[in-house]
């Protein structure tokens, strides 16, 4: 009889009775993720396209649990009907993929870093209800497919860098309520078929580079309350037609080229009843004085702002801002027919703002310190107020010293830090990259407005320096320069 050691024994049966299970994630467990394969793998790709790993809240993504416990993914009846990721730090393309969530009622990706285009493929999301898609880097056009949704109640792609016309087709949208596109770079007219949106209460298209006249058939927007148009190029007058727009109580149309005569007496009712009303910085100039009392009580300053525009011409404000060397500044406007100054706002002790800078589709003043900020901050980028002069703090472009500011026609930002050389900033975070260093003291910064060149011209100790974007070559152009150069500036025709 052959006797077995315990110790032998015992590690037997360990390895007879122990079978540790792996739950490995997978998408072909419908029984587990609670939605169709594909549904489940459009959402893993979306995850793993948009640096899922590093979301601010990532919690059970990929894990073996129902898709309903996925941060910000809602399920019903099995289907993923809302994708909640706003201000979750997305960073990537806006998949197409996600056109395959049929029964999808809610898209909520605000706040993120998504790029690229609108995909078109998302015009199959027939149940879309909420289509928010704001404060990302979104280019390109929207998709004329996106007048499909017709189920659609909600848009919001305002804070983008959107570009062409607006469609027409979004005219088709028959339950909207809010058409939010702000702040991109948009061109074009705004479509006449807007005005067939009668359940539309908010329309937005503040901010981009729209022209043309306003569509009369707007007035047939019955519900519409709030109506933003300010910051834009349109023309002609305040269609006749908005009198029919009774519950319209926030009406904007300031700086944008309107002008005549208009407002008429035929919109007195219309002006009455709106809370806000902003026209300054227009053409406009009303005969009628009961329609310039009712204009005076909404808008106190819109006399000022107009008073010397030139009736059917563009009007055109020169900024300034002055520091005497010192590091306490003072915004000014100047009167381009006497030459006359006068002050926005109050003197601002210790910001040294050194430079100044009007975004070619915006129109938004921007200006920068200089290193001598004591109240201010050093090297920091702000927003002016065109009326008031007010500073706004946009953030540090972590350069100690912006000598000056230039827009290219494409909107970007650039400035020369001195000591450092040429950067670009992002106007929504202030933040400078550096492209090009340098420790010429140039203390003027201009682009050429010539097509399709991006040359940069700076002065410096009585020489013209030139950079070339593309060639990436910096070199004195010119020696005879007389005294110290502050400010440069150039014509579209290359003068």
């Amino acid at each position: 009889m052959t006797t077995h050691s315990p110790l032998i024994i015992v590690t037997l049966l360990l390895s007879l009775t122990y079978h540790p299970v792996n739950y490995a994630f997978s998408c072909t467990d419908t029984a587990a993720t609670g939605v169709s394969q594909i549904e489940c793998e459009t959402l893993v790709a979306l995850y793993d396209n948009t640096d899922g790993d590093n979301w601010k809240n990532n919690s059970n993504w990929k894990t073996v649990t129902p898709i309903d416990n996925w941060y910000g993914i809602n399920v019903t009846s099995g289907h993923v009907t809302t994708i909640d990721l706003r201000d979750n730090s997305l960073n990537g393309v806006l998949l197409s993929d996600i056109g395959l969530l049929a029964n999808l009622e809610y898209i909520y990706l605000q706040g993120n870093q998504l790029t690229g285009t609108i995909p078109s493929k998302l015009a199959q999301l027939g149940s879309l209800k909420h289509f928010y898609l704001y404060q990302n880097q979104l280019t390109g056009a929207i998709p004329s497919e996106l007048g499909q949704l017709t189920n659609l109640q909600q848009i919001i792609f305002s804070n983008n860098r959107l570009t062409d016309t607006i469609p027409s087709e979004l005219g088709q949208l028959a339950n909207l309520e809010l058409l939010l596109l702000a702040n991109n770079q948009f061109t074009g007219t705004i479509p006449s078929e807007l005005g067939q949106l009668t359940n539309l209460k908010h329309l937005y298209l503040s901010s981009n580079q729209l022209t043309g006249t306003i569509p009369s058939e707007l007035g047939q927007l019955a519900n519409l309350e709030l109506l933003y148009l300010q910051n834009n190029q349109l023309t002609g007058t305040i269609p006749i037609e908005f009198a029919n727009l009774t519950r319209l109580k926030y009406l904007f149309l300031r700086y944008n080229y309107l002008a005549g005569d208009n407002p008429t007496i035929e919109l007195e009712s219309f002006l009455r009843n709106l809370r806000v009303l902003q026209i300054n910085n227009n053409c406009l100039n009303p005969t009628d004085t009961t329609i310039s009392a009712i204009i005076d009580s909404k808008d106190s300053s819109w006399r000022t702002a107009q008073t010397n525009c030139p009736p059917n011409e563009i009007a055109c404000q020169l900024y300034v801002v002055h520091d005497d060397k010192l590091n306490d500044s003072q915004f000014f406007t100047v009167n381009l027919n006497d030459l006359s100054t006068t002050e926005l706002g109050s003197l601002y002790t210790g910001y040294d703002i050194e430079s100044l800078a009007i975004h070619p589709q915006t129109n938004k003043l921007y200006a920068a310190a200089g290193d001598d900020a004591t109240t201010g901050e050093a090297g920091y980028l702000y927003e002016v107020n065109p009326d008031t002069g007010e500073l706004t703090s946009i953030g540090d472009t972590q350069f100690a010293e912006i000598e000056d500011l230039a827009f290219s026609p494409d909107g970007t930002l650039y400035a020369w830090a001195k000591g450092q050389g040429l950067i670009t900033i992002d106007v929504v975070s202030g933040q400078g990259a550096l492209v090009l260093a340098s420790t010429v003291a140039l203390e003027g910064l201009t682009l050429s407005k010539q097509a399709d060149t991006t040359i940069f011209y700076g002065g410096a100790n009585g020489e013209l320096w030139q950079y070339d974007l593309d060639a990436n070559k910096l070199e004195v152009v010119c020696t005879d320069l007389q005294g110290e150069i502050e400010a440069l500036e150039m014509m579209s025709s290359g003068d």
